[in-house]
């Protein structure tokens, strides 16, 4: 929504703060100068198994599918979050991970050419926001041309995950921004594999949304406000470039100190920014079973400050520090392992889902409040997500091939 001014609410914060609530006129002018907006969104989430689809498949199959009904409305926003964009093999997770320029970036922009030319031929007004790519992890949002005037400190970042967490193959990217007057934050991620890893899951998930990874906004504030989000995507990028290099020789000069003839010494602890390397990247557990409801607690971790050209401190924040949170991607929970496969398969011909659902990793990891805490998600009534033989709507149940349980591995969840 749109706000009050500044010093209409300095004027009831001190009021609150003295416990003088007799004037009524500051509390009616909140009321009055203060408007509730709500604004359709969109948002999908999906493991394209390294395929590029179509124009009229991403039409037909993402965007404007035929087989259930859409609202009549066209969404005012559209976010996307693809998972495993190019193949995941050590080749491309390194070249993708160190190169400027790679496979991953180029399929990023296919796919969000060809999805902003179906929203385009279906709505001329919307544009391309904003997003990124890291390995096969892409978050991408447009909007309809009549928000791009209310959307201001606009910033895109991404957390490594992968192997020592410094490898994009697992991970997040996230996009945030100023939507009038509420903060919104997107993240598109893809967590840790196979049946067994739930805590590494549930460490994935505390890091890439407490871990603070935007700049502060003062400096992002000094972008022209009449400017429009693309040349401030633009100078944003490049203000990140250098950010960035300033951070890793920061960080080379922290990590590393000088001793005599041996020249330099690994310090004990690494700090990284960008890559999601923590001093103490064990999410404690025992955070979880106190009984809060609440939102989740920041992550253990060094101080998140970065040290300016000037030598000032930088603060940073992070996906947790918004009004508004959008989760999606391949979370990769599963059923839990004392449920048979077979089980599985007679549970889903037998449209019990919900029954299913109860045995369902994140179901069970929400409910002891270990990850997740505050958000919401959909109820699972539609059949599990993975694993399908590709291009078809059957699963991958073939005698020749590694039998895969089903499960809810792709999610959107939100604050």
């Amino acid at each position: 929504g749109r706000g009050p001014s500044p010093l209409l609410l300095k004027r009831y914060h001190e009021e609150m703060m003295t416990g003088d609530d007799n004037d009524n006129f500051v509390k009616d002018s909140l009321q009055r100068s203060t408007s509730l907006f709500g604004i359709p969104l969109k948002v999908l989430t999906w493991n394209v198994n390294g395929k590029l689809d179509t124009i009229d498949e991403i039409r037909e199959k993402l965007l404007f599918p035929t087989y259930y009904e859409m609202p009549t409305d066209d969404p005012k926003m559209v976010i996307i979050g693809l998972q495993e964009m190019v193949e995941l093999s050590a080749a491309n997770v390194i070249e993708n991970s160190v190169a400027k320029t790679s496979s991953s970036t180029e399929r990023f922009q296919n796919w969000k050419d060809m999805v902003l030319q179906v929203l385009q031929d279906r709505n001329s007004n919307y544009s391309f926001v904003g997003g990124e790519c890291m390995v096969g992890v892409g978050l991408m949002v447009f909007c309809d041309g009549s928000l791009l005037s209310d959307i201001r400190n606009l910033q895109v970042q991404k957390l490594a995950r992968g192997v020592g967490g410094v490898l994009g193959n697992k991970g997040a990217v996230y996009l945030r921004m100023d939507l009038m007057d509420s903060s919104l934050c997107f993240i598109s991620a893809h967590f840790a594999a196979h049946r067994e890893k739930v805590k590494k899951r549930n460490e994935d998930y505390h890091a890439i949304l407490t871990i603070a990874v935007f700049h502060d906004l003062d400096e992002v504030s000094s972008i022209a406000p009449q400017w429009t989000v693309a040349e401030q995507q633009k100078v944003g990028k490049l203000r990140a470039e250098v950010d960035r290099v300033k951070r890793r020789m920061n960080n080379a000069l922290q990590n590393y100190q000088f001793a005599p003839r041996t020249g330099l010494v690994p310090t004990q602890s690494f700090h990284s920014t960008q890559s999601g390397m923590l001093n103490n990247s064990s999410y404690d557990m025992t955070n979880a079973s106190n009984g809060d409801k609440g939102r989740d607690r920041s992550y253990s971790t060094t101080d998140r400050t970065n040290v300016s050209a000037s030598g000032t401190k930088a603060k940073m924040f992070s996906a947790n520090d918004h009004d508004i949170v959008i989760f999606v991607g391949d979370l990769n929970y599963r059923i839990v392992a004392s449920v048979d496969i077979m089980d599985v398969y007679e549970m889903i011909h037998g449209h019990e889902l919900l029954r299913l659902a109860s045995y369902d990793q994140l179901c069970q990891e929400r409910e002891r409040n270990r990850v997740f805490n505050g958000f919401n998600e959909g109820l699972l009534t539609f059949p599990p997500t993975y694993q399908f033989i590709p291009g078809k709507n059957v699963y991958d149940d073939r005698k020749d091939k590694k039998m895969r349980c089903p499960a809810w591995c792709d999610r959107i969840l939100w604050r």
